[in-house]
């Protein structure tokens, strides 16, 4: 979660695109007071979004390499885990959230890991 919460702001900037208006402003409410920051923060566009990119990417290259350590499809190898199942939780919610480039992007990292992890069965 140290990895992902710092690079996570412009996700969460475009969850409020996709919620009713009265969830969105209760949304929007409720992630300014837990962040402590203000709206214009999650939403924006430009360099200050190309960094964010930066560190999402780079926590994705941590985690793959967690991966890429087991001796199987999962963070433990061929046991499925907790840590899989947060991991899976978050790309699901990029796939679902994100503007369809978006998630383009994330899609091809690691070798298109990250598309092919919400494909997988859990069963080996």
């Amino acid at each position: 979660m140290s990895l992902i919460y710092p690079a996570v702001k412009f996700v969460i900037g475009r969850v409020a695109d996709i919620l009713s208006p009265d969830s969105a402003k209760f949304f929007i409410e409720v992630r300014c007071n837990d962040f402590n920051l203000p709206w214009d923060e999650f939403n924006f566009e430009g360099p200050k979004r190309e960094v964010q990119w930066e560190l999402l990417e780079k926590a994705y290259n941590t985690v793959y390499d967690w991966y890429q350590k087991s001796n199987g499809k999962w963070i433990m190898g061929d046991t499925l885990s907790y840590a899989d199942i947060i991991v899976a939780g978050f790309v699901l919610s990029y796939k679902r959230v994100l503007k369809e480039d978006e998630w383009a992007r994330i899609s091809l990292w690691n070798g298109g890991k990250w598309a092919q992890l919400l494909t997988d069965p859990v069963r080996s």
